[in-house]
């Protein structure tokens, strides 16, 4: 146990946060895909003897994120986010409708994290955070048969603005976020305070 404390102010214990969350992948799909603001085009050159396809249903994980923070006052805390988010896409041969190939991306990020609450009570917490920082974007893409697996990768930039966030419960915690980044407009999961 660390008491933080300053001239004239009541001690303060620092407290540890463990949190597990999914958010929706929309933003994130806008800005780091189909050429959103922060994407990288991974379209082959074009090969006009190239096999005719069309994509097939996507399928994406969401957001899966780890979160871990420092309580340093009533009101503040530090940490980082470990953020995932996968895409799977098949593309099939429009005249056989045999499978041509399948699209993998996968997005894994490390934000440090600033997180400030308005309302502390010991049951709720209403907050508000910001955190910046890079990601690495892998894509592959697989043939159906045994051709060669093209494969490339790339930094980009992330962040997440969480405008509105509460929490709800004491060691053990459920937690909802409203805001915008890589862990999408809605997030929410569980923590631990410790």
């Amino acid at each position: 146990m660390v008491l933080l404390t300053a001239p004239g102010e009541k001690p303060f214990r620092v407290e540890h946060e463990l949190q597990i969350g999914v958010g929706d992948i929309l933003l994130m799909n806008d800005l780091y895909r189909n050429n959103g603001a922060f994407a990288t085009p991974h379209a082959p050159h074009t090969d006009l003897f190239a096999q005719d396809v069309y994509r097939g249903a996507e399928m994406a994980s969401g957001t899966i994120a780890f979160n871990y923070t420092c309580r340093t006052k009533k009101w503040l805390w530090f940490g980082a986010t470990i953020a995932y988010a996968g895409f799977y896409t098949p593309a099939f041969d429009r005249i056989t409708d045999r499978l041509a190939y399948k699209t993998r991306e996968h997005f894994v990020a490390i934000m440090p994290t600033i997180r400030v609450s308005y309302i502390n009570r010991k049951y709720i917490t209403l907050y508000s955070a910001a955190a910046i920082g890079g990601a690495v974007a892998v894509y592959e893409q697989k043939p159906y048969d045994a051709g060669s697996v093209v494969r490339t990768a790339d930094g980009k930039f992330v962040f997440q603005i969480t405008a509105l966030g509460f929490s709800v419960g004491y060691k053990v915690y459920a937690f909802a976020e409203l805001g915008a980044g890589m862990r999408g407009y809605f997030y929410g999961g569980i923590g631990y305070r410790f």
